[in-house]
């Protein structure tokens, strides 16, 4: 197959300046965690975005990057209506 026969190769491309050291250093936290390097930043991005994940705006930015985001933001939902809950009846006590 050649190189522009992926359905990588179709996906938006980004060039990025690293300050001085970050790529070495994400190139060694890559090769930890088995990913490529262009794995490995997506997968901090993402991380990111969950993290921050407190709007639907954010679940919106989720759901683009990785098809496996579905289920982490339906458990963001859950988490946020249990808090509710947690909440509620917290009040009544």
């Amino acid at each position: 197959m050649a190189r522009g026969d992926f359905p990588s190769a179709k996906q938006d491309q980004f060039v990025l300046r690293f300050p001085d050291r970050m790529r070495g250093e994400l190139k060694d936290e890559a090769k930890k965690n088995s990913r490529s390097l262009n794995a490995e930043i997506i997968s901090r991005l993402q991380r990111t975005l969950v993290s921050d994940a407190g709007g639907d705006q954010n679940e919106h930015n989720v759901t683009r990057f990785e098809p496996i985001s579905e289920p982490i933001v339906e458990l963001l939902r859950e988490i946020r209506q249990l808090r509710a809950e947690m909440a509620k009846a917290g009040k009544g006590k």
